[in-house]
C-alpha cells in the first residue's frame, strides 16, 4: 500500500488536465511528504461542476486511530452502489513504495510519470455531519494489482487514471466498473519511474524537494 504521497504540479497543469478553475491558491501549495489522517487535495464534482477541496486521507470517525487510507476494488464499487460513498480523485505528482528487504525503513522508493507532471488517483469519498453539524470529508484510494515496475516493491499500487477516464470517474452517470475495469489496463512499466530516495522521507517533519531526489546507485 502506499501511506506516502507528495503534490508539487503546478496549478495551471492540473487545471489544464482536469479541466476546471478554481481560485483557492493555497490548495496548490508544494508538500513532498503527506501522509495518512492529514488534508490533502481531492477533485469531485459539486451540482455538475468539477471542483477541487481538502478531504482527510483516511475513512474513519475523528477519533478511530486507525484510518483506512487505501481500499480495495470491490469495497469501493460496493459503498458506491450504496451511495455511501462517491467519487473523487486524489491528484499527486507521486507517491512513494518502500521495498520490503533489509530494514524496510532505509528502502523508500518515489514512482512517478516519466512525461506527466500529475497522477490522477482513483478515489472515494464519504462526506459525514459531526455532532457539532461540521461537514466531515475523507477519502480513500483505490489500490488495484500493481504492474511490473511497481510488483517488486509492493503487490498493490493506486488505481490511476488518464484524462479521458478522469472525466468519466467524476460523471456519476458513467459505469463505475468500467471505467475501473479500463483503468486497470492503462499504465505500463515504461509509463513510470521509481527512483530510490532518501530515507528521510519516513520523518513527517521534513518536506523538501529534496526527497524526491534519486540517490546515486
Amino acid at each position: 500500500m502506499s501511506n506516502r504521497i507528495a503534490l508539487f504540479a503546478e496549478k495551471e497543469d492540473i487545471e489544464k488536465f482536469f479541466q476546471f478553475h478554481t481560485d483557492r491558491e493555497s490548495i496548490f501549495e508544494p508538500h513532498y511528504n503527506i501522509a495518512p489522517a492529514q488534508h490533502i487535495a481531492v477533485i469531485s464534482k459539486d451540482d455538475g461542476s468539477t471542483d477541487i477541496g481538502r478531504a482527510r486521507w483516511g475513512l474513519g470517525n475523528e477519533d478511530e486511530k486507525e484510518l483506512k487510507h487505501n481500499i480495495g476494488i470491490e469495497e469501493a464499487s460496493q459503498g458506491i452502489e450504496k451511495g455511501v460513498f462517491s467519487r473523487c480523485i486524489v491528484p499527486v505528482s507521486g507517491y512513494y513504495k518502500w521495498k520490503n528487504v533489509g530494514k524496510r525503513a532505509n528502502n523508500p522508493f518515489f514512482i512517478r510519470m516519466i512525461e506527466e507532471p500529475i497522477m490522477a488517483l482513483c478515489g472515494i469519498l464519504q462526506t459525514k455531519s459531526a455532532d457539532d453539524s461540521r461537514e466531515l470529508r475523507s477519502c480513500a484510494i483505490i489500490n488495484t494489482e500493481a504492474n511490473a515496475l511497481v510488483q517488486p516493491l509492493d503487490p498493490e499500487m493506486p488505481l490511476q487514471l488518464d484524462r479521458e477516464l478522469s472525466l468519466k470517474w467524476l460523471d456519476e452517470k458513467t459505469d463505475h466498473k468500467k471505467v475501473i475495469e479500463d483503468a486497470k489496463k492503462l499504465f505500463l512499466l515504461t509509463d513510470m519511474s521509481a527512483m530510490r530516495v532518501s530515507a528521510k522521507v519516513n520523518d513527517l517533519s521534513v518536506n523538501s524537494p529534496k526527497l524526491i531526489q534519486p540517490l546515486p546507485k
